[in-house]
């Protein structure tokens, strides 16, 4: 059986989707004879040559990264096939998110689901916001990445005396809550800590501008390291060597970050949002935060940063 797994260009970034996809990958290519498409979201069909005439009358499987469904060329990529079936791989949509559920995107991405024929959703939050957009239940699996057994060995933490290793792992785009955290950062009480942002720092060169200059306006240059993007083999160092996740975004669909941290051992500070909160107990394996509530975030920090055990 043929099956076409459509991958928007940015797949060569090690984010969390990414590696969501080559997981995935690596599982279909047991049982399908797998072909990856790589897609430019900003070009239009005609110049990516995605398909002949000839193989669209074969009968194939297609699984869609959901990042292709910003592209303005979408409908080109997705003319009616007799011979196939279609899935969305549903990492990120806007529809997900309840604040932006009256807003032109959203309104557009609603009429592009009936063009798949099932959707694969990494959260049962991410389902259910698919069910309230008119999806029917059963074209929905949820599949939530899973972890390897890499990440669950014994872990050092630091010594008491030694600054608490606040670590973040994410790309550095508006949406992952940076800048905002600086904010909660500058109102924490004198305590030993400093921050590890480990992520891309290419995919929006203007924020990760503006990140640079707020965090030299509030004189945290000497208590926070950008480092970012590493391989796995270092990540693994740097949740060993780490006391705390914390996690700023203003939404997340799932987090394999947070799957991994808590692999790890590492409790997680984070906002109440998408799927968060079907991975972390709160009170028990992290704190969940009402969203941009930056007083109880920062008052949660503290009482982590002071109670090290």
């Amino acid at each position: 059986m043929h099956l076409k797994f459509y991958l928007p260009s940015t797949h060569q970034w090690k984010l969390g989707g990414s590696v969501f996809n080559e997981l995935i990958l690596r599982h279909l290519a047991r049982r399908f004879e797998v072909e990856t498409v790589v897609v430019n979201p900003v070009l239009a069909l005609k110049e990516e040559k995605l398909t002949s005439p000839e193989e669209s009358r074969k009968f194939c499987f297609e699984l869609w990264d959901s990042t292709l469904i910003q592209s303005p060329h979408i409908l080109e990529y997705l003319p009616p096939r007799e011979h196939c079936k279609r899935f969305l791989l549903v990492h990120y949509l806007h529809l997900l998110e309840e604040k932006e559920t009256e807003s032109p995107r959203v309104a557009r991405e609603k009429t592009l689901l009936p063009l798949f024929d099932g959707f694969v959703a990494t959260s049962y939050y991410a389902q259910q916001r698919l069910v309230e957009c008119g999806v029917e239940a059963e074209k929905i699996a949820v599949i939530r990445p899973g972890i390897s057994d890499a990440y669950r060995q014994p872990v050092n933490r630091t010594e008491a005396g030694n600054p608490v290793r606040l670590l973040t792992v994410s790309p550095l785009l508006p949406e992952k809550g940076l800048i905002e955290f600086l904010a909660v950062l500058e109102n924490l009480p004198p305590l030993p800590w400093h921050w590890h942002l480990v992520g891309e720092v290419e995919l929006d060169s203007a924020y990760y501008q503006r990140f640079l200059r707020r965090l030299q306006a509030a004189s945290l240059s000497e208590r926070v390291t950008v480092h970012g993007p590493k391989g796995r083999e270092e990540i693994f160092q740097f949740y060993q060597q780490s006391d705390l996740l914390v996690l700023p975004s203003r939404f997340e669909t799932c987090s394999m970050v947070v799957m991994e941290a808590m692999a790890r051992g590492l409790p997680v500070l984070a906002y109440r949002v998408g799927g968060i909160p079907e991975i972390v107990v709160d009170g028990e394996t992290g704190y969940l935060i009402p969203p941009r509530d930056r007083e109880m975030f920062t008052l949660h920090l503290a009482v982590l940063i002071e109670n090290r055990e």
